[in-house]
């Protein structure tokens, strides 16, 4: 267990985005018309390009997932304290704001944690998927100028 949660429950977005990223590749090659286009599309891709993009998406990922927590905290503060009428639950006293506030200090570090690091992982990785498909766009000119 890691932070309250199974190793396996940690790796499903790298599990789903693997397997988006392989249906999307797969969705892209069967709709190319020449063979000659899929042929190129195939010798660009190559594994290091699968994994920048693997991890890119990763840390898109977590960017998405720690931000969307971090509004739900904004939003349950605003909501619990503006009208605690309207979210009582039982067994809790009127106007009491324990059980919310402790709710949210174990969710603020966990979304600030995949913020701290899903940014740097996704751009790091995106950066260099940049660099790469920009290498890549330089050697075709070259090719189509010879």
């Amino acid at each position: 267990m890691l932070f309250g949660v199974g190793l396996f429950e940690i790796f499903i977005p790298v599990i789903l985005g693997g397997l988006i990223f392989v249906a999307f590749i797969a969705i892209k090659i069967v709709n190319i018309k020449t063979e000659e286009e899929k042929v190129k599309i195939l010798e660009n891709m190559s594994l290091k390009k699968v994994y920048l993009y693997l991890m890119s998406f990763v840390g898109f990922i977590m960017v998405i997932i720690g931000g969307v927590s971090i509004l739900n905290i904004i939003y349950k503060l605003i909501i619990y304290t503006a009208f605690p009428e309207t979210t009582q639950q039982p067994g809790i006293m009127p106007g009491d704001m324990s059980p919310y506030i402790q709710e949210l200090t174990y969710t603020l570090p966990e979304s600030l944690a995949q913020l701290t690091i899903g940014i740097p992982v996704w751009l790091f990785h995106w950066k260099k998927v940049q660099k790469a498909e920009k290498e890549d766009v330089e050697k075709e000119k070259e090719v189509i100028k010879t």
